[in-house]
């Protein structure tokens, strides 16, 4: 980095663009506003004074025309071929990326003739500077020591390859336990799928020696149960899903927490040898420099400039060479952040599929409501068809009957007008409990389509909502059984009202 700020603050000095005082660094241009702008001003008048003299040197103090002013320069600089993305925020607030992008940029579109500045060559301190700045000669004859690798150093790379390949197995192990976890699942829902077929064909084989209508009712009962457990276990499942990918979730937090820290300590090193190279650098131009005041003469003026004209065309080509390095820096740097992205897009891809998995888990649910419907409205069929023979079974019964059993009727009469009411009541209360039941299935429907992010709160209302539903279809069975316990107790009523009925004929009445 430190040998690409150099090259850049070098090539902007030949170019005659004026640096402020005390900004040596790409930091500096990004933490003081309004010098980033003052460089690019220049630079696009070097290119056309005439086509770009509106700008001012000097950013405004008002945030509007800040803004406009940046936006507008964006937008010249956008026309002129630049490929990434650019507006007024790049320029009032850069990052390191844009400031050597865009300048970059700007001093291709410098004319050849204005490319080197003719006040440099003029005076023998602007060239001293430009000696202290661009050392290729002298590195020609006097090879630098290498720098020698600190153990330190050593030590530290070591420690985040170790932290990287621990953060490598932590994932390879995470992904294997969501896989096997997965699997046990899909296991334990083939055997229940089993053990249910098979009860089902066991229960169908006792069922075939009852009535036809009492087989019906008893058949659709056991479906609307059994599609009641089926939905309570797809339930079940779809919470088992989230709970996987809240695992997955927070298990990525922490890969990335790894990663993070392991950027720092590495950006860290860099900066530790960036100073020593820059300590090292300042030295060694101290004695340059000293070197070179010593040789100069005031007589063999013309004599230096040219030999600095040399040193400027080998400097040049040597700053060709350090921009080529540097691409292939950010080559490295960018296939790095290719790699993590693709690791990334793994993970998201498995989100997805399970996302894919819980809409599926949805479906089933729905063409479960969509059958109990339709075996509600089966079941309320075959109430009015019996309610109609009940009522002609009775009319029947008062015509055969004789008027000696008018007292005994009376009777019968009574107590089957309190098992009506008692029906007709249980009745009343299954109504409404499917009217309930309708309106929970439609409720949980809505939140199924609108809780998309998965959050607690949400889970939290849906659980108890189950619980509810799991009550109500507990309330529902107990009244079926009480059904059925007043039905048997009707069939008792009858057979001893036929037996009574036999008895009288007995007698002669």
């Amino acid at each position: 980095m430190q040998e690409a700020e150099e090259i850049l603050f070098g090539s902007l000095h030949n170019c005659g663009v004026v640096i402020p005082k005390g900004i040596d660094t790409l930091k500096g241009i990004i933490s003081e506003s309004g010098v980033f702008y003052n460089l690019t001003t220049q630079i696009l008048k070097i290119i056309d004074q005439q086509k770009y003299g509106i700008f001012t040197d000097s950013i405004p103090k008002q945030t509007s025309e800040k803004v406009r002013v940046c936006a507008k320069q964006a937008s010249i600089i956008k026309e002129m071929g630049f490929n990434e993305p650019i507006g007024y925020h790049q320029i009032l607030y850069p990052k390191t990326t844009d400031v050597t992008n865009i300048l970059n940029f700007l001093m291709k579109h410098i004319p050849d003739d204005l490319s080197t500045n003719k006040s440099i060559r003029n005076s023998i301190s602007k060239t001293l500077y430009d000696i202290v700045h661009n050392m290729n000669d002298e590195k020609k004859r006097r090879i630098p020591p290498q720098t020698p690798i600190r153990q330190k150093d050593i030590n530290q790379r070591k420690r985040v390859n170790s932290i990287l390949q621990k953060i490598l197995q932590k994932k390879v192990e995470e992904q294997n336990d969501v896989i096997a976890e997965m699997k046990s699942n899909a296991k334990t829902q083939v055997r229940k799928e089993i053990i249910k077929k098979e009860e089902n064909e066991e229960e169908e084989k006792k069922e075939e020696d009852v009535m036809v209508a009492v087989e019906l009712k008893e058949s659709k009962n056991e479906k609307k149960i059994r599609l009641e457990s089926e939905l309570d276990e797809i339930v079940k499942e779809r919470q088992q899903v989230e709970d996987i990918l809240q695992k997955i979730k927070t298990r990525i937090e922490k890969v990335e927490d790894y990663i993070n820290e392991g950027k720092n300590e590495l950006k860290e090193m860099i900066k530790e040898k960036e100073e020593l190279m820059k300590k090292q650098k300042t030295l060694e131009r101290q004695k340059i420099i000293r070197e070179k005041v010593k040789d100069i003469d005031a007589n063999d003026k013309d004599e230096y400039i040219e030999k600095l004209e040399e040193l400027k065309q080998s400097e040049m080509n040597k700053l060709e060479g350090l921009k080529q390095k540097w691409t292939l820096y950010e080559d490295e740097m960018k296939k790095e952040v290719q790699e993590n992205e693709k690791k990334n897009n793994v993970i998201i891809e498995e989100t997805k599929q399970k996302a894919k998995e819980v809409k599926q888990i949805r479906q089933k649910g729905k063409a479960i409501i969509l059958e109990i419907q339709s075996l509600d409205e089966d079941i309320k069929e075959k109430e009015q068809v019996n309610a109609r023979l009940d009522k002609r079974m009775q009319r029947q019964i008062y015509i055969d009957r004789t008027i000696s059993m008018t007292k005994f009727l009376k009777k019968q009469d009574k107590d089957l007008e309190k098992i009506f009411n008692d029906t007709n009541i249980i009745k009343s209360d299954l109504t409404q409990l499917k009217i309930k039941v309708s309106e929970n299935y439609i409720n949980l429907i809505r939140l199924i389509r609108e809780n998309t992010k998965y959050k607690e709160e949400t889970k939290h209302s849906l659980i108890t909502q189950i619980t509810k539903m799991n009550d109500l279809f507990s309330s529902l069975v107990s009244l079926e059984t009480q059904r059925g316990e007043l039905n048997s107790t009707t069939l008792l009523s009858q057979e001893k009202y036929e037996k009574t009925q036999s008895r009288v004929e007995e007698l002669g009445y």
